[in-house]
């Protein structure tokens, strides 16, 4: 009868603490309008950085654009290696001041950096001292596109 009782009280004191519990879990979700990124998806760059989604676009596109002119100073075959050095030096120079009209210097560094981190070598556009890469040998061949 004595162990009856304590198993009485034990759920007498256990029931509640459980329901407690279940409804603490189905009523904790996350608050409108903020995605649960839980472990599914990391923070992106741009969110690391710092920088409001509505002006990635704008920052593709001065990418993609910087791009499209060095793949041209690249094809470019009356140029010198060193003028093609020269004129894409400029080119993304170029290209970084009008990101940097749009986001701080800062925010860039901080894209670029974790954009680098996450490629592991950093190898967007770094092509050991050629600025073409492979560029001549691949003719008809688009590199992969990169997204920052």
């Amino acid at each position: 009868m004595a162990i009856l009782k304590r198993l009485g009280l034990a759920l007498v004191l256990f029931v509640p603490n459980f329901i407690c519990l279940l409804l603490a879990q189905t009523t904790s979700s996350p608050p409108t309008g903020t995605p649960n990124r839980g472990a599914f998806r990391p923070q992106s760059c741009w969110e690391q950085a710092g920088i409001a989604q509505s002006v990635m676009p704008q920052l593709r596109q001065i990418h993609q654009s910087m791009h499209s002119q060095v793949e041209s100073v690249c094809s470019n075959s009356s140029l010198t290696p060193q003028q093609k050095r020269h004129e894409i030096q400029q080119l993304r120079q170029q290209a970084d001041q009008q990101m940097e009209a749009l986001v701080s210097s800062q925010q860039l560094q901080a894209l670029r950096s974790c954009q680098n981190q996450r490629s592991q070598a950093g190898t967007n556009m770094s092509h050991g001292g050629n600025p073409c890469g492979n560029m001549s040998a691949n003719t008809g061949q688009q590199p992969a596109p990169h997204n920052p």
